[in-house]
């Protein structure tokens, strides 16, 4: 599985180079939706705010993507943590124009264009090494979100429901252990 993941020292090292990044506030998002949201940055890169506000601009906390905007060839729902509800909320308190325009992509390229998912793990890779966060790639953040709901010792079911996998041994492989996940196991 490629991309390593991401102790809570390295997250908060990768968001201080994207805080010094030109286009701060939308990569702090970026890399938030990966964290906190386990999206792919196929998903990111299709995201339109009417996916992500309601119709009076209040954050869904159930995202409804078509198979077209995600990875195989299912409609997927994406639940949303009140940690990512209040990331968006100050992303659009920056932009509030942002919020009414239902049809436009949630993040864009400094010419207001639609990325691509290569430019945008082009642009992560970017943060990564800035970071000096080796080995790490888009899909770090999406493996870092997995593996910390397994610290909180959530089910598996549940962890693949979140990460949208229709296999648990796929869920399975994003899982790393370690020893304090294992002492709080036992000690439950």
């Amino acid at each position: 599985m490629s991309g390593k993941i991401l102790d809570e020292k390295e997250v908060k090292r990768l968001l201080q180079v994207v805080e010094f990044t030109s286009h701060n506030e939308r990569n702090r998002l970026i890399v938030q939706l990966g964290l906190l949201g386990g999206l792919r940055s196929m998903e990111i890169t299709n995201l339109k705010v009417g996916d992500v506000v309601t119709n009076d601009n209040r954050v869904k906390e159930v995202w409804f993507l078509k198979k077209e905007q995600v990875k195989g060839s299912k409609n997927n729902k994406v639940y949303i943590s009140d940690r990512l509800q209040k990331e968006l909320l100050r992303y659009f308190a920056k932009f509030t124009q942002k919020i009414t325009q239902k049809d436009s992509y949630l993040v864009t390229t400094q010419k207001r264009s639609k990325f691509s998912p290569q430019s945008l793990q082009n642009e992560m890779k970017t943060w990564f090494k800035d970071s000096g966060l080796d080995n790490c790639s888009s899909h770090s953040l999406r493996r870092t979100f997995i593996t910390n709901l397994s610290n909180k010792m959530l089910n598996i079911r549940v962890i693949q429901k979140l990460s949208r996998h229709s296999n648990l041994n796929t869920t399975q492989l994003y899982i790393e252990t370690n020893d304090s996940q294992l002492l709080k196991g036992v000690n439950l």
